[in-house]
């Protein structure tokens, strides 16, 4: 694939050698390009390195219709005839999935495709029909994931889907993809969960009916005169080993007999540990006032962190690993519990943060209710149970009160995090629910045992705190809150510059400068080693030789390691983005 691209990081429609390269010569297109970088970031993003990243930054800018997109599909010059100016929502929704691959999202882009999915102007002069666009438009949806200002879009363009998916004529590659995009689209709407699940009983019957055929797939050069396609049998198998994986994942196929001895395929929806919790806190909901049932009811549906609701059962699993037996029946409840504990949380961190969440305080509330009834009941079976009740909620209540006296603008002297405690006391809920889980189990809240589970979590919420307040300190700042990673910039910049700068906006660009240049070394070397002091206190404890949670930890420790990689990019991007002259190329 590397040995495809131009000095540029451009591509083809053709290989380099193909004969058709001088037949039916084409300039380079942002199609071919961004489905190549696609395949190359999903293979290995270190490949794309700050070089590279200032070259495609170039074709962008080049050929963006305002800043930000959308994009032109062909890289030519500027004045080259009006058929080589194109704007294609495929050709787009590649662009924003390989944007999406390397965490960038550009708002203008995505209001180009929100609107060609939702008034069904997914069209391509290189596509032919609508599975195709709509495949490509729901995997860019998939991987920049499914917000709620998108919500709209993709229940549009799950209805545009389901309505053409059983025409008359549809091919077993139109199936594949359809069925592959409306599993894009996430839950939805239930019609399109139904419809995907049906469709993979279709698409196996249809394949063993004529196997993977080389259906079109795309638009090639016209030859005499005549339209002519592109495709090939392993396309179609690609695209149906596609299909039939998302739904086994998703749906979990099993083989059935009929009563006529013929082999079939049912499909039936999987719910997730997640989608199990979020239904009985649903439930929790029904005996609730119209308006706070609908409030609460929003509050639920927004969780899309399936870690909330997973992890006594996770941590559960670690300890049955190990010969430690807690009763069965406490986890849901435990599970349910964060949940609540999670949505309360939020609500009323915006609260104090000055954001949006005091008309959602009622909602908060009666989560808060919901959570304390739940470990007054396992209180009444353990006694340890209610003194970490209490105390953990103490050390919230606590850290909260800490930081609205210390770390709001204006401020002096600067505050110190110290051992950075307090970040972790914001969100010690999140352990209650294992801490819970051992005292069930016999262990003593004094024991060595519990402390080291207790200072597993500890170490772990910093190191997660450091990792957020590292991407969020400059808009903390502007918000008037100083958080962990912003303390260090402002010492940093107070030694360095005289303190006559009163206004955040003006000193903004020194303060990014030093976070770039110095302090995002420091923030992600404490990072790595709370991480390392977490993976450290899993060992003293009952969870020894157990990988709990080492997929969260590594990802922290990655993205600590990764972000330093990513600023020496930068200032290689920065260098060389200069260097590249203009795309545009006369035809």
């Amino acid at each position: 694939m590397l040995a495809q691209k131009s000095e540029r990081w451009s591509f083809n429609y053709w290989a380099r050698a193909a004969q058709e390269r001088i037949t039916f010569p084409y300039p380079d297109d942002l199609d071919d390009t961004f489905a190549a970088l696609a395949a190359i970031a999903r293979h290995n993003n270190a490949l794309i390195n700050g070089h590279a990243f200032s070259a495609i930054a170039k074709i962008l800018t080049g050929h963006e219709i305002q800043a930000g997109g959308p994009y032109r599909t062909w890289l030519v010059a500027n004045n080259a005839p009006t058929e080589w100016q194109d704007v294609d929502p495929v050709v787009n929704s590649t662009i924003g999935y390989f944007l999406s691959l390397v965490g960038v999202q550009l708002p203008p882009l995505q209001k180009f495709l929100e609107d060609a999915g939702y008034k069904d102007q997914l069209t391509s002069p290189y596509y032919p029909g609508i599975f195709p666009a709509a495949y490509f438009l729901s995997r860019f949806y998939k991987s920049c994931g499914t917000a709620d200002t998108a919500r709209v879009t993709r229940v549009a363009l799950a209805k545009i889907i389901t309505e053409r998916f059983n025409c008359d004529g549809i091919t077993t590659l139109e199936r594949a993809m359809a069925i592959s995009s409306l599993i894009n689209l996430g839950r939805v709407e239930n019609f399109a969960l139904g419809v995907a699940a049906a469709g993979a009983n279709l698409l196996s019957a249809q394949l063993e009916r004529e196997g993977f055929l080389p259906y079109a797939f795309c638009i090639d050069p016209a030859r005499g005169g005549k339209r002519c396609y592109a495709g090939a049998s392993a396309l179609t198998a690609a695209f149906c080993a596609e299909a039939l994986s998302l739904a086994q994942s998703h749906y979990g196929i099993c083989n059935n007999i009929d009563s006529a001895g013929r082999s079939t395929v049912t499909a039936t929806p999987m719910p997730t540990i997640h989608d199990h919790i979020r239904s009985l806190a649903q439930m929790t909901c029904q005996a609730l006032g119209s308006d706070l049932r609908a409030m609460a009811s929003a509050q639920i549906e927004k969780i899309s962190d399936e870690k909330i609701a997973t992890l006594a059962y996770e941590f559960h699993e670690a300890l049955y690993k190990k010969g430690i037996l807690v009763p069965p029946d406490v986890i849901e409840p435990l599970s349910l519990a964060n949940f609540f504990g999670w949505m309360a949380y939020d609500i009323y961190d915006d609260a104090l943060d000055g954001e949006d969440g005091v008309p959602l305080i009622p909602c908060a509330n009666f989560f808060l209710r919901a959570l304390t009834e739940i470990y007054r009941s396992l209180g009444t079976c353990t006694a340890g149970i209610t003194p970490l009740f209490k105390n953990t909620m103490d050390r919230i209540d606590n850290a909260n009160a800490w930081e609205q006296r210390h770390c709001r603008i204006p401020i002096c002297p600067l505050p110190s995090f110290g051992d950075r405690e307090t970040l972790a006391d914001r969100s010690i809920g999140h352990a209650m629910g294992p801490l819970a889980m051992l005292l069930l189990a016999g262990y003593d809240a004094n024991g060595k045992e519990y402390k080291s589970v207790e200072l597993f979590f500890r170490h772990y919420l910093i190191a997660r705190q450091l990792h957020d307040d590292a991407h969020d300190w400059a808009e903390d700042l502007l918000r008037g809150r100083v958080n962990s990673v912003g303390v260090i910039v402002l010492k940093s910049f107070k030694e360095k510059y005289s303190a006559d700068s009163k206004e955040t906006m003006t000193m903004l660009p020194k303060l990014k400068k030093i976070f770039w240049e110095e302090t995002i070394n420091v923030a992600a070397n404490m990072i790595i080693a709370h991480v390392v002091a977490a993976r450290r206190a899993r060992e003293s404890s009952p969870l020894s030789g157990t990988d709990f949670m080492e997929s969260v930890l590594q990802r922290l420790a990655s993205g600590a390691y990764r972000a330093i990689a990513e600023r020496d990019e930068a200032l290689v991007f920065i260098k060389n983005y200069k260097a590249f002259p203009p795309t545009g190329a006369q035809l």
